[in-house]
């Protein structure tokens, strides 16, 4: 199985990455710095920038599975995130994927039955406060990756949402610590969630974990 991650260089993207790699399969993992594995193709952009994206972008394989991991998060009241940081965060939260999907589509990168995973949030079903912006790349995540599943009704299309894992991605960030109030999911709950929608345990597109 040909595997595409994105957002791997730490939290869940990283240990999917693992995971998939202890059972052999081979990774293509997008990272914003370098690690070292056997079974990791390394693909090395910004994802804040589309035209860094399609540099990069490998148009000699097709994938039987894509996870849309990456993102970033801001958490402050609307007036302590910069303009930037929006940008950042709508770019690499949602064009980012729309990109990549976009191309892969484009240049015939996905199997007929291709798999496709996006990693969303609890954030792009309920409301809260203190994390505006980011709350709205999750909601618009939601709505694209539920248009895309009607457009390829070949392909199956999953949208996970877990709570805040916690997990080495906040060291870093610039949040650096994780909200203690919030509930959390466990980093191996999604891990299983995801070989559970593989093994087609899991029906439904959208799931809670």
């Amino acid at each position: 199985m040909n595997i595409l991650i994105t957002g791997t260089s730490s939290g869940i993207g990283e240990a999917l990455a693992l995971h998939f790699s202890d059972n052999s399969e081979h990774c293509v993992v997008w990272i914003d710095r370098i690690s070292r594995n056997a079974w990791w193709e390394l693909l090395t952009a910004d994802l804040s920038d589309t035209d860094s994206i399609q540099s990069v972008f490998p148009m000699n394989r097709v994938y039987d599975l894509v996870i849309l991991n990456a993102w970033v998060w801001y958490f402050w009241g609307l007036e302590e995130v910069s303009i930037q940081e929006n940008r950042t965060m709508i770019s690499v939260n949602l064009l980012a994927h729309i990109t990549l999907l976009s191309l892969l589509s484009t240049h015939g990168n996905l199997t007929k039955n291709a798999m496709v995973i996006a990693i969303g949030s609890q954030a792009g079903k309920h409301l809260y406060s203190w994390w505006a912006a980011y709350q709205a790349t999750k909601w618009w995540l939601r709505w694209f990756i539920g248009s895309i599943r009607k457009e390829w009704k070949e392909k199956s299309i999953f949208l996970l949402h877990p709570n805040i894992v916690d997990t080495n991605f906040f060291r870093h960030t610039k949040t650096g610590t994780l909200p203690p109030h919030l509930p959390k999911t466990e980093k191996n709950d999604i891990i299983q969630c995801v070989d559970d929608i593989i093994l087609w345990k899991i029906k439904q597109w959208e799931i809670d974990c």
